[in-house]
């Protein structure tokens, strides 16, 4: 029987750097520019190096508020809480510590400057609050995004990814936000598991001694030596 899994303080800097990756460099950003640059005969506009790599700092960070939005959401059962049931004491003492923890790590991952530490947490919070306000307005977790209302992303992505084109960059924005949702829950899930277990030796299909058959000589049709063979008459 596997043995639950249990979060530690050590993990709110790994699960910020793991959303932070999962999106850039040449992770899930690049895939999404070349997929729709690809897709609609937009090659040479929205899938260029430099134009990647602008899409990778400003549409990733988004990405990342998405991906946020949802683990705070799914954070409660991830700490134990049944479903429609509030945390407990100690649980909830843990998400305090654990929550301011996880932010200041992210905004490492984020790469931001002391300078602009405290600007860009205060502008981070402020969208982050925004896309939790959607992201829990879901009836049940995993409901089709139809039933939310359309989600901030939508607009905010198409207009960095290309402005020219609106409706077809809102219709894979969509797309792409149930993917890195769906990439959000997976990384906090592998958080806490214990380490698999060494795979055992495959068993041997070697018979054992004792019971092997001895095997039988051949016969040989050769004339030992020391002895003559007879001459026909």
């Amino acid at each position: 029987m596997a043995r639950q899994r249990k979060l530690f303080m050590t993990h709110a800097g790994e699960l910020a750097h793991r959303l932070v990756r999962a999106v850039r460099p040449h992770a899930m950003i690049a895939g999404f520019a070349k997929s729709y640059a690809q897709r609609h005969d937009r090659t040479g506009v929205v899938d260029q190096p430099q134009r990647v790599r602008e899409l990778e700092s400003t549409l990733g960070r988004e990405a990342v508020l998405v991906m946020v939005a949802e683990v705070h959401r799914l954070m409660p059962a991830a700490l134990g809480a049944r479903k429609g049931r509030p945390l407990g004491p100690e649980e909830a003492g843990f998400a305090q510590m654990f929550w301011p923890e996880f932010m200041t790590a992210l905004g490492r991952g984020l790469e931001w400057s002391p300078e602009e530490f405290a600007g860009e947490q205060e502008a981070l919070d402020r969208d982050l609050l925004m896309y939790r306000r959607w992201s829990e307005r879901a009836p049940f977790p995993g409901a089709p995004l139809q039933q939310q209302g359309p989600s901030p992303f939508l607009d905010r992505c198409a207009l960095l990814l290309d402005p020219s084109t609106m409706e077809e960059a809102r219709l894979a924005a969509a797309e792409f936000e149930r993917e890195l949702m769906s990439a959000a829950a997976r990384i906090l899930g592998q958080l806490g598991r214990p380490s698999d277990e060494r795979p055992q030796p495959k068993k041997s299909h070697k018979i054992p001694a004792a019971s092997r058959k001895p095997v039988r000589a051949r016969k040989s049709n050769k004339p030992t030596k020391g002895k003559k063979r007879r001459r026909r008459r």
